[in-house]
């Protein structure tokens, strides 16, 4: 028998080796992954030619490959010929292995640069683990008068929401030439096209201009205020294209509109009081809250009242104001003054309006002619009435203020105000206030079920506050000084008086009503010779209640699908609530758009329960609840954090995000401080789907880029743990598991005759569509390099080759894909797709085509996908399944086969390709077996019966391993040892069950023989296959014996069985395609 191990495995295994039993053995586990590479690349590309003096916009495109990921990456693109514009470095931070990119930067030719001239722009890609990259692209100037088509877009400022509105869009040719298949497109952003958006335009004459309209409506639903684009569009064939935008604000047409109108004298001379009238009102659409009138002048001086704080005015509701200005005295004649007032209100439009008045003054000035204008003397007052808040809980209190004073020329006579409040409001206690000037006299009265009841008479020196009895529905003030009816033209009062009322339910005759309600509350002013004025303000009668305010905010922008994000997360209870949230939850359902990572709690002091919900009620999003045990008091709130990734293939632009808040405790009322939104998928988890609850809303900015990233999983013997890449040891943390399948940093295990899956991975994990992928990947051999052309120099360090089963099996790809796999046997196999140009590797062999009758010998496998008219959207896929195993097995242990893959692909849109990309390599480890059977099967070319120095092994001989009783137990083939191609001929079988067995070897077919076994006298170098039987004596196998001398040799007849004089010399040593098997047909011997 052959001395297998001893002649040619020492270099893993010394076996002492008695009587044909193993007595012992160590084994030399393989060393860590040396030399782990890693390596990027850059490629820079833009148009061949630009005009002078407009921006040129370059792609850069990256990627990185290797073992590692490439880590604190930048881009910096530097200029010769032209200047920069804009940003031009880019820190990109890691980029993980197997990952494409790009980013875009502009540059510019100085309007001096000659026609002609050539610019270069530069990318460079540093890195801290790898020497940098670099490329160039050059550019031709154009400094001609181009031809180019302009586009202007036009509109109106504002529109309603749901009603429709015209765009207009101009467009002209200007140039040397006509503008020829001109095509303009309309986009809109935020608003909708309800009329036609592309016009093919055709031939426009340059010189020439013409006009299209598109009617636009923001849709029901949009917000108050949101800014909606038009952009246009427009290309032409022979000259240079435009664009232009055009922007609109929403206007809700419910939204309340205030208004005011100023009046007075059209002149006046200078040093008097001038009176003014300020008109204040609120539209048809709503009441007009918390309301503000101001009064600034220009020229004129103020001296009257300048604000008023009106509150609510309901909806088609006014009110008179007075004021007095005046000129200073010396102003000249014909100057002019003006009294704008202004209106502002919390919940809708503003308003506001200007009086112009000229002087008149003549004083002075001798040239013109003096006209005397009498103005007869007037009465007039000031009434104001406020709150002191504009929501009341119920059992709570609220302070009305009331202010005035006189004004005009003359003395208001009678003078008084009266207050009737609504029963909901039962007046408590009033203070008296103060005035000016003190002898003026106040006169208090109440009125309950009966008629008015005096309270007091009071001056001016001093304020108190007087408790009023239960039942009081009405508050009366009226003034004079001393024994007259009238009031100075001085009064004024100083320190308002205050009613307090409480707000009641029942109401004060005894009705029960639903809160929140809204109350409202008149002050009427008259005076028998200034008229009457009233002044009504409202307040929102409320349950007591905690008020949930929950926010949330993006703090991540401009992102790219596969970037980190992440959200703060706000639970709070408003600063206006009256009782504490109890047992408060928030609840984000993330948007399909992101896949949840983590989360965080970024308060002291808090200890939430989170749930993390996957799928949650079918929906394919992430529900991720916090919940804490306690309160949060009025003011108070608590700050989490959610991180995720941006998923594959998200468009660009805006997207929203939704928190939503509450409670399930049921021992207090709650009302949202702000905004509501159904709960209709239960995220409070009552069962109820109708209920309204607190919402906080956010949205996340996604912009355009071009990314892929592939990723190749290994699976082994599922009776075999995961093993650490570099130590071949236990991991300290958990592999990355997907299915069984595992890869970096973990390498799987298998054992002889065990399974060798590979599992491939590529997404377009972009929004930019792709086509034209191409990926070769190069099964694990010993001496394999990397893939692309940036790692084919470097070893993969493969030190054994599973063997390729079946066909590989597409589990995913997108419909029209047209995935096309095939098949090479040549370990050198071309891949000019992965070349910057021409044949590669050197010396490649192109033998690319369907699956070999035996796939054992496929060495790598090319799959092109989405020609013709397909595209690679964003965010799929394709998934090819590899069925491999170790089929001829080891009798050492601690060997890793690795491989790897490179890709790329083109942009759709601009035909760009993005550079070549080759993941990290994924491995598989073959396990020590507890015991083996194998050896050596050779052509016995001298016929001498045994091992004679450069007789060659046979490969592909099918080799049974049968138990005593006749039994099949295993099949395999010879083949190179552990893929060493210099090493052909070699079997074993592992890790078999204790027992008795025997080998029988494939028959040869008409031409070979044989060879008598134990010929030589010398049992580790004879064959030991029975000439009649092909089979082997039965051995006896126990655990951790190694039975690695059962060799069989074969032979060629001297006599001829086919000899054809011009039959070619036949060498068993040529390579491996040529190297003949033993069923073939076999020329005559040398």
């Amino acid at each position: 028998m052959g001395a297998f191990v001893m002649r040619r495995l020492t270099t893993k295994l010394a076996l002492v080796v008695v009587a044909g039993a193993v007595l012992a053995s160590t084994v030399l586990v393989s060393a860590p992954p040396a030399g782990a590479v890693v390596a990027g690349s850059v490629a820079i590309s833009g148009p061949a030619s630009a005009n002078v003096g407009t921006n040129v916009q370059f792609t850069v495109s990256y990627s990185c490959s290797g073992d590692e990921d490439c880590l604190n990456v930048s881009i910096d693109v530097t200029y010769v010929g032209m200047d920069p514009v804009g940003a031009q470095s880019f820190s990109v931070g890691t980029i993980s292995s197997g990952t494409v990119g790009q980013v875009f930067v502009s540059g510019r030719f100085p309007n001096t640069t000659a026609n002609g001239s050539t610019g270069i722009a530069t990318a460079q890609m540093s890195m801290s683990n790898a020497s940098g990259t670099s490329d160039s692209a050059s550019v031709t100037a154009v400094n001609v008068t181009p031809t180019s088509l302009g586009v202007n877009v036009s509109g109106p400022a504002n529109a309603d929401i749901g009603t429709n509105f015209d765009i207009t869009v101009d467009y002209w040719c200007s140039g040397t030439d006509d503008c020829q298949d001109v095509v303009i497109d309309v986009s809109p952003a935020v608003m909708n096209a309800v009329s036609s958006t592309s016009f093919s335009i055709g031939t426009v004459a340059t010189g020439t201009s013409g006009t299209l309209t598109v009617t636009m409506v923001f849709p029901p639903g949009t917000s108050h205020g949101s800014v909606g684009t038009a952009t246009a569009s427009g290309t032409t064939s022979s000259g240079s294209d435009g664009s232009d935008s055009h922007w609109v604000s929403a206007v809700d047409s419910t939204t309340p509109r205030a208004g005011v109108d100023v009046g007075g004298p059209d002149h006046e001379v200078s040093g008097v009081d001038i009176p003014f009238q300020i008109v204040y009102s609120c539209g048809s659409q709503g009441s007009c809250l918390d309301m503000v009138v101001t009064v600034s002048f220009t020229t004129l001086v103020g001296t009257g009242t300048t604000s008023w704080n009106i509150g609510t005015v309901p909806a088609g509701g006014s009110g008179l104001l007075n004021t007095t200005g005046r000129f200073p005295p010396g102003t000249p004649y014909g100057t002019y003054g003006y009294v704008t007032a202004t209106v502002d209100i919390s919940n809708g439009f503003d308003a506001s309006d200007t009086w112009a008045i000229w002087c008149s003054d003549t004083t002075g000035n001798t040239t013109t002619t003096t006209t005397t204008t009498t103005i007869p003397p007037m009465a007039g007052f000031n009434g104001y009435k406020s709150r002191s808040a504009a929501v009341v809980p119920i059992g709570d209190s609220v302070d009305w203020r009331f202010d005035t004073n006189s004004i005009g020329s003359l003395e208001a006579d009678g003078l008084m105000w009266t207050d009737e409040f609504e029963p909901e409001l039962a007046p408590a206690q009033i203070y008296t206030g103060m005035w000016s000037p003190s002898t003026v006299q106040a006169h208090f009265e109440m009125k309950r079920s009966g008629g008015w009841q005096n309270i007091g008479t009071f001056d001016g020196n001093s304020a108190a506050w007087y408790v009023l009895p239960a039942g009081v529905r009405a508050i009366r003030v009226s003034y004079s000084d001393l024994s007259a009816s009238t009031v100075p033209l001085s009064f004024n009062v100083t320190d308002p008086h205050r009613v307090t009322t409480q707000a009641i339910r029942p109401d004060r005759d005894g009705n029960w009503y639903t809160a929140p309600k809204s109350v409202g509350n008149c002050g009427d002013w008259t005076s028998v010779n200034a008229g009457s004025a009233t002044y009504r303000s409202s307040v929102s009668v409320i349950t007591p209640a905690a008020r949930p305010d929950p926010r949330v905010w993006s703090e991540s922008s401009n992102l790219r699908p596969t970037d980190d994000i992440s959200f703060l997360v706000r639970m709070a209870n408003h600063s206006s609530a009256q009782l504490p949230l109890v047992n408060p939850f928030i609840s984000v359902l993330l948007p399909t758009e992101v896949e949840f990572v983590t989360t965080e709690t970024l308060s002291a002091g808090v200890s939430p329960t989170v749930t993390v919900t996957n799928d949650y009620a079918g929906t394919g999003r992430t529900l991720v609840r916090f919940e804490v045990i306690g309160s949060r008091f009025p003011g108070e709130w608590s700050d989490f954090r959610i991180r995720a990734k941006v998923s594959m293939g998200v468009p660009p632009g805006w997207h929203p995000v939704q928190v939503l808040s509450g409670t399930n405790s049921t021992t207090h009322d709650v009302e949202c401080y702000s905004s509501k939104a159904t709960d209709n998928y239960d995220q409070d988890q009552d069962g109820d789907t109708a209920e309204q609850l607190c919402a906080g809303n956010a949205s996340f900015d996604v912009v355009e880029a071009a990314l892929t990233t592939a990723t190749m999983w290994v699976q082994g013997d599922p009776t075999l743990p995961h093993l650490d890449w570099a130590t071949l040891a236990a991991p300290t943390v958990a592999c990355p598991d997907s299915g069984g399948y595992t890869n970096y940093p973990c390498v799987a295990q298998t054992k002889s005759l065990g399974s060798a899956d590979f599992r491939l991975e590529i997404y377009n994990a972009g929004n930019v569509d792709l086509e034209e992928l191409a990926f070769y990947n190069t099964l694990p051999f010993v001496g394999d390099t990397g893939v692309t052309e940036v790692l084919s120099g470097t070893l993969r360090r493969s030190e054994w080759r599973p063997a390729l089963q079946s066909p590989l099996i597409i589990t995913q790809a997108p419909p029209g894909a047209e995935v096309v796999i095939e098949y090479s046997v040549e370990p050198n196999s071309c891949r000019p797709e992965l070349s910057s140009g021409g044949a590669f590797p050197a010396g490649c062999i192109d033998d690319w085509g369907p699956p070999p009758t035996d796939l054992r010998q496929v060495q790598a496998v090319r799959v092109r996908a989405f020609g013709g008219a397909a595209r690679w959207r964003g965010g799929e896929a394709i998934v090819i399944e590899y069925d491999m195993d170790a089929s001829h097995g080891s009798p050492f242990g601690g060997e890793i086969g690795w491989t790897s893959l490179g890709y790329t692909s083109v942009r759709s849109d601009n035909g760009l390709a993005l550079p070549p990309s080759e993941p990290r390599k994924t491995g598989i480890m073959i396990k020590r077996p507890n015991n083996g059977i194998g050896s050596f099967v050779w052509l016995d070319a001298n016929r001498s019966g045994t091992q004679d120095p450069g007789e060659p092994g046979i490969n592909g001989v099918q080799v049974e391993l049968y138990r005593s009783d006749g039994s099949l137990a295993r099949t395999t083939f010879t083949a190179d040892l552990q893929g060493d191609p210099t090493k052909p001929g070699y079997y074993f079988f592992g890790d078999v069950p204790a027992g008795d067995y025997y080998v029988r070897f494939g028959p040869p077919k008409p031409g070979w023989n044989a060879m008598l076994p134990n010929q030589g006298g010398d049992d580790s170098i004879d064959s030991d296959g029975a000439i009649a039987t092909l089979e082997t004596p039965v051995l006896n196998l126990g655990p951790d014996e190694f039975e690695l001398d059962w060799d069989m040799a074969y032979f060629v007849p001297s006599g001829p069985v086919e000899c054809p004089d011009e039959a070619e010399v036949y060498d068993p040593t040529a390579n491996p395609s040529d190297r003949r098997e033993v069923n073939d047909r076999l020329p005559c011997p040398s």
